[in-house]
């Protein structure tokens, strides 16, 4: 597994960079929502009076290692969310999680 973050791109407004996660424009397979609500986070994002409101960020598996199960994607994602918020409750922060298969 392979931890990736990226800088948030000004150019495309706040919510690019959630939108071109879920656009399955020139995508071979649809993005799948594995947990969160897109449209809580874009009204979280529109209402930040941060300078960078968000994180973007992707856990990449080489191909023999993509087919996981439900339950260990679940406990991944919690596990990662419990490490990257240490200290946080989860009311505290928002978290949407999307699968790609397509690359």
């Amino acid at each position: 597994m392979l931890v990736k973050f990226f800088k948030p791109t000004a150019s495309k407004g706040v919510t690019g960079g959630i939108d071109y996660l879920l656009g399955d424009k020139n995508r071979s397979e649809k993005p799948e929502l594995l947990s969160g609500n897109p449209d809580v986070t874009r009204q979280l994002l529109h209402n930040s009076t941060f300078k960078n409101a968000y994180t973007t960020g992707c856990l990449s598996f080489a191909k023999e290692e993509s087919d996981i199960s439900k339950e260990l994607q679940s406990n991944l994602m919690q596990s990662f969310e419990e490490t990257l918020m240490s200290g946080l409750d989860a009311s505290q922060y928002d978290c949407v999680w999307i699968k790609h298969t397509d690359k």
